[in-house]
């Protein structure tokens, strides 16, 4: 792959999670997401992540189990972002969120999506 970390580079399949499950197949179910939120903040285990999670996913099911375990970290919702392919949109954002924490000289910069109080499953 290559290039700087704040300069996106697009896999043969559109998006990582695209070429992971095309590599292996339909066994596993694959569910992209956490490519907005900083290893710092995860890592800060006594603080809440002030941030929202986008999942991707063509499997419901996988979707919403990934989702239960965000819901278990204090100060983090989940946001049904659709279909795997969605994975497009949201990996790219990666490199806006280090250009932002480049530019203000912080580490955990990360999106909050508005017009409710909670997301999880889109149903």
């Amino acid at each position: 792959m290559g290039g700087r970390p704040w300069q996106v580079l697009r896999p043969w399949h559109g998006s990582a999670a695209e070429q992971a499950k095309a590599i292996l197949g339909e066994g596993p179910r694959v569910v992209a997401g956490l490519h907005t939120i900083a290893a710092e903040a995860l890592q800060a285990l006594d603080h809440g992540v002030d941030s929202d999670v986008l999942l991707c996913a063509d499997d419901p099911e996988a979707k919403q189990r990934v989702g239960s375990l965000i819901d278990g970290i204090p100060g983090m919702r989940w946001v049904d972002c659709g279909r795997l392919e969605m994975a497009r949109v949201a990996e790219p954002l990666t490199a806006l969120l280090v250009s932002i924490n480049r530019t203000y000289k912080v580490k955990d910069s990360g999106f909050r999506i508005v017009g409710r109080d909670a997301w999880g499953a889109s149903r």
